[in-house]
């Protein structure tokens, strides 16, 4: 396809996410309470259905040595009235809805779809469940033997070995902590510390609500004000995180109770608030996202070295990383870590072409239109870009931001963040191959 074309499609692709979504910002409607919750109202009629999301900024960052894995835990128990049911999520199916809790390293999500009819009994519910949060002790043990269950016993999944990564990758930031809590912490953890730090972070001053949907923004920010206005606003501690070093050349080896080998390479990566972002999420698309990708093609389709391969490149408000794996054959763990290394080192040293540039910005934004149709990706992002103090239209400037990258930000970006690589090479026995 000639160049002029790829550009056209590019910009008609622009053009129908304008259409698909300028609506729904043009009718966001956002409200700071006084207890400083923020509160998003989107009115969406596409379809016929509510998304809720209520985010709040605790993670990592937040959790100390006495409470690792307390927000895991949290995720298991909220809403919970005894060990075997959940009178919320029960009353929740009976009314045709859907509750879901989520934690990520910068936040913690509960998200309900709803529709118009029950939305009132939906935000009672979910109201009700955060201010009345009771960790009764049996509950709680319950759950700490089954996180202590999967802590005994961590290699061999892609989870585990992600994990693993995050541990030797980051030298002093939080997101080198595992999110289930290191083993000690979670045997520890009691009613006690667990209602402490959930009183002291599942606070209004730390939240963002994000609804969008069939609904009235007027009607909708009465209702969430009537109900989120009571909560009591807590004083936050302040949280300060030590500088992360650039990272350094590491080589890890494990021994995995396994028939095939990983292979996992990893590098320094921007934040969701840098500028480097937009540019960084197309190298990450160009080199490791579906079956064009440079790494899919070079190793997979042309070599067919690999079960399974892909990339990671997480929106984190701290600095981020970007990883590329490879699911193999033990014997082709070597070969493997040298294609992705070469592939890699070729976009910093070689230009990208417009026309390959223009292919990648032409599939990112594709993937961009399809997600943002969806009504819970409207919800959760603009929540999200809120949450980090970075306004709620951002995941809307972001579409435009992707269009003005050129070859040479690509090259520049990659030669600022694709260098020291963390490798790792997990497989059933090590060979002196490997050392090299």
């Amino acid at each position: 396809m000639k160049l002029k074309n790829k550009t056209f499609i590019i910009f008609a692709l622009l053009a129908f996410l304008l259409c698909a979504t300028s609506y729904c910002y043009e009718d966001t409607a956002k409200v700071r309470l006084d207890n400083g919750a923020v509160i998003l109202v989107k009115e969406d009629y596409k379809m016929d259905i509510i998304v809720i999301n209520i985010l709040f900024k605790v993670g990592l960052k937040q959790e100390e040595a006495q409470t690792s894995g307390a927000t895991n835990l949290i995720r298991a128990l909220i809403f919970k009235d005894d060990e075997y049911s959940s009178y919320i999520s029960e009353k929740m199916e009976d009314l045709g809805a859907a509750l879901s809790v989520e934690t990520m390293p910068d936040y913690f999500s509960i998200r309900c779809f709803t529709t118009k009819e029950h939305f009132k009994e939906c935000l009672d519910l979910l109201y009700s469940g955060l201010v009345n949060q009771n960790f009764e002790v049996k509950m709680l043990e319950t759950e700490k033997g089954k996180v202590l269950k999967i802590l005994k016993d961590p290699y061999g999944s892609f989870g585990s070995i992600y994990d693993f990564f995050l541990q030797n990758f980051y030298q002093n930031h939080p997101y080198r902590l595992i999110q289930l809590g290191t083993s000690t912490a979670v045997r520890n953890i009691d009613p006690v510390i667990i209602s402490g730090f959930y009183h002291r972070y599942f606070s209004p001053n730390n939240m963002v609500v994000s609804v969008c949907g069939d609904y009235n923004k007027t009607t909708a920010l009465k209702e969430l004000t009537n109900r989120f206005s009571h909560m009591s606003r807590q004083e936050l501690p302040m949280i300060k995180i030590d500088w992360e070093p650039p990272s350094k050349d590491n080589n890890l080896f494990l021994n995995l109770r396994s028939n095939v080998s990983w292979v996992m390479i990893g590098y320094s990566a921007p934040s969701y608030k840098s500028p480097d972002y937009p540019i960084m999420l197309l190298i990450k698309n160009y080199l490791s996202e579906g079956t064009s990708s440079q790494i899919w093609t070079q190793i997979r389709e042309t070599e067919g070295l690999a079960y399974d391969l892909g990339g990671l490149f997480p929106q984190l408000e701290g600095p981020s990383h970007f990883a590329v794996y490879v699911v193999t054959d033990p014997a082709n763990t070597w070969i493997c870590k040298k294609k992705i290394l070469n592939e890699i080192n070729n976009v910093r040293s070689v230009f990208l072409d417009y026309k390959t540039l223009d292919e990648v910005k032409e599939k990112t934004l594709a993937n961009y239109v399809l997600s943002r149709e969806r009504v819970a990706s409207k919800s959760i992002n603009t929540g999200i870009a809120e949450l980090f103090n970075m306004d709620y239209t951002y995941d809307d400037r972001l579409k435009d931001e992707i269009l003005a990258v050129t070859p040479s930000d690509i090259k520049r970006v990659a030669n600022i963040y694709l260098v020291n690589p963390t490798i790792i090479l997990a497989k059933p026995s090590i060979s002196i191959q490997d050392m090299f």
